[in-house]
């Protein structure tokens, strides 16, 4: 069985992922970066089966590649360690664990806080980093990337999870309450 390097796969969305290229290194690194997606594309007629980790990424997968995902195999959660705590812990503030980068679409989430002026933590580092917190105000809180037991205390007293990319599928070890604020 031939599988393609997980960066290749990356290729057909490096922007989206990471952001752009300097202007200085936009033309030669397009040109490089062409002939790798092509070179990309020709070596996926040759793998005989894919496996995604989400159907976000299975979408991507039959868009970039026009071949079917075999199967999707969602990643683990640690169900002992991350375990609901009830909700009578509850403190004032939603939360974003996650990468800081274009995809993610945390920049929509900061300027929805910034408006509403409700209280945002985010943990998580990535390219995006300064900018957000550069655009966030006082309600906006960024603690970086945190240990596992930190994460799991944050996650058990938050008011409510936010996830403002466009596709996602997440497994919880517990039922999150859905929010939707206008």
């Amino acid at each position: 069985m031939l599988l393609p390097d997980a960066d290749a796969l990356c290729l057909g969305f490096h922007g989206e992922y990471f952001g752009h290229w300097p202007s200085i290194l936009k033309k030669p690194l397009d040109l490089i970066l062409a002939k790798l997606r092509k070179w990309d594309l020709d070596s996926s007629q040759r793998v005989n089966f894919f496996l995604a980790i989400s159907e976000n990424v299975a979408q991507k997968i039959k868009n970039i590649y026009g071949r079917k995902v075999s199967r999707v195999i969602y990643p683990p959660v640690d169900t002992e360690f991350f375990t609901a705590q009830g909700r009578h812990n509850c403190k004032d503030y939603f939360l974003i664990v996650s990468a800081l980068v274009p995809y993610k679409r945390i920049n929509l989430a900061v300027e929805a806080f910034n408006r509403l002026g409700l209280p945002l933590i985010i943990i998580g580092e990535g390219p995006e980093k300064n900018r957000l917190e550069r655009a966030a105000l006082k309600n906006v809180k960024f603690l970086g990337w945190q240990a596992k037991d930190i994460i799991r205390r944050y996650y058990s007293q938050a008011r409510a999870l936010i996830f403002p990319e466009r596709k996602i599928l997440v497994s919880f070890p517990w039922k999150p309450k859905p929010w939707a604020v206008r």
